[in-house]
């Protein structure tokens, strides 16, 4: 349950635009943490995270995406981080 298609983003329509909730971007958020830590998606999260979107942890595609969520510290994302980066990203 993602809160939108990254695949599909260079062919949405404007009502599309619509379908975007933060509840299921906190949902997959929540995917990702761990019981212990279930704010801050650390790297465990991030490597299965990158696996389930098919892009090595190493691609520049991650560094773009962490500066876009405006990640204060590499292989870390807040849920704050998360939301407001995908709100940016819709």
């Amino acid at each position: 349950a993602k809160c939108f298609d990254f695949s599909s983003r260079r062919h949405s329509k404007p009502e599309d635009i619509s379908s975007f909730s933060t509840k299921r971007c906190t949902a997959w958020f929540r995917e990702y943490t761990s019981p212990d830590d279930p704010d801050t998606l650390g790297p465990d999260g991030m490597e299965k995270f990158c696996e389930d979107i098919g892009v090595e942890p190493e691609n520049v595609v991650m560094l773009v995406l962490a500066w876009k969520m405006n990640a204060h510290q590499m292989g870390f994302f807040t849920e704050q981080e998360w939301l407001k980066g995908l709100v940016d990203l819709q």
